[in-house]
């Protein structure tokens, strides 16, 4: 993106697998605080547990990755096999089934289902702990409202998405395909609704009541059919609609677009339930095939500001 990254400088340095055993005693990250792969790279240090210390650059300069003696720079890509080389921990690096040569529409899809899955899940989880007992600050009815109005709003918007980008493309390609699938996003949305509204009303009942064990038991079983239809569906498109899609230039531009909250306020709740390297694949595919500079800086914006708002990694 721009000048934040450049080609293979004087700087760049490969350090032989030899040197790649040991945890540096420091470990900085010189990039411009603007630019997104800068981003990219301090999530990656963060999934490794790695302490980074940021220290903002000219935008103009490439990006320099000091570790130890080491001072790396280069590209996204080697600089990523380059952490997963030199650090423990979960790989930031490994190839999926909508990765290279498939349409970045579709792997883009592909990843967001994986984050909404783990999203219903937490709810699902959160919900069964309320009714046992094991509810804490955080899983209280009024948190579990607070995950859910986001989770809503994430499952809202990539539906949209899918019905505005996705199925088009798809009906283009062969009428009728889509079909299925949007009446599968009409069936839905009723009960998604209404759970929002249950989990509005179990917050204002007297805890432990007769009427609010029975509640939460209702919520937990509306939760876990949506968990259900959530799996199923998704499996579906991914089976028999996501391969059939085609290359299609401005169609990451339009996905930002229509997920407006997704990739603004709300992104580091969608990154939070991905696995590092979806996350950074992710992060990967909004680089190489997001065209609205200003949309893309103002996305990793919001993760930058999540992560300066989280306390020291504590290394595994």
């Amino acid at each position: 993106m721009g000048n934040c990254v450049k080609k293979q400088s004087r700087r760049d340095i490969s350090p032989s697998d030899d040197a790649l055993t040991s945890t540096p005693a420091s470990v900085s990250l010189h990039g411009s605080d603007a630019c997104p792969v800068a981003a990219s790279l301090r999530l990656a240090l963060l999934f490794k547990s790695v302490a980074v210390r940021f220290v903002p650059s000219d935008p103009s300069s490439p990006i320099l990755l000091q570790c130890g003696p080491d001072a790396v720079s280069g590209d996204l890509d080697s600089l990523l096999r380059y952490i997963d080389r030199r650090f423990a921990g979960p790989p930031v690096v490994v190839p999926g089934p909508f990765s290279s040569g498939s349409p970045p529409l579709a792997a883009a899809v592909a990843i967001q289902h994986r984050s909404l899955e783990r999203l219903v899940d937490r709810a699902v989880e959160m919900a069964g702990d309320l009714t046992v007992g094991k509810g804490t600050r955080v899983g209280s009815p009024r948190g579990l409202g607070k995950l859910y109005s986001m989770l809503l709003e994430v499952l809202l918007e990539h539906a949209q998405m899918e019905e505005r980008i996705v199925f088009p493309a798809l009906e283009r390609a062969d009428r009728g395909l889509s079909r299925i699938a949007t009446e599968e996003h009409a069936r839905d949305l009723p009960m998604m609704n209404g759970i929002k509204e249950d989990i509005k009303a179990v917050g204002v009942m007297d805890s432990w009541t007769p009427a609010y064990q029975e509640a939460l038991v209702d919520l937990v079983g509306r939760l876990r059919t949506l968990q259900e239809n959530t799996r199923e569906h998704f499996m579906e498109e991914e089976r028999d609609l996501l391969s059939l899609l085609e290359d299609e230039e401005g169609v990451i531009d339009k996905c930002i677009e229509v997920m407006e909250s997704t990739h603004s306020h709300l992104f580091p709740f969608f990154i939070s339930s991905l696995l590092p390297h979806e996350a950074i694949h992710y992060l990967s595919l909004l680089l190489r095939f997001c065209s609205n500079q200003a949309r893309l800086v103002s996305t990793f914006r919001s993760l930058t500001a999540h992560m300066d708002a989280l306390p020291p990694p504590t290394p595994s």
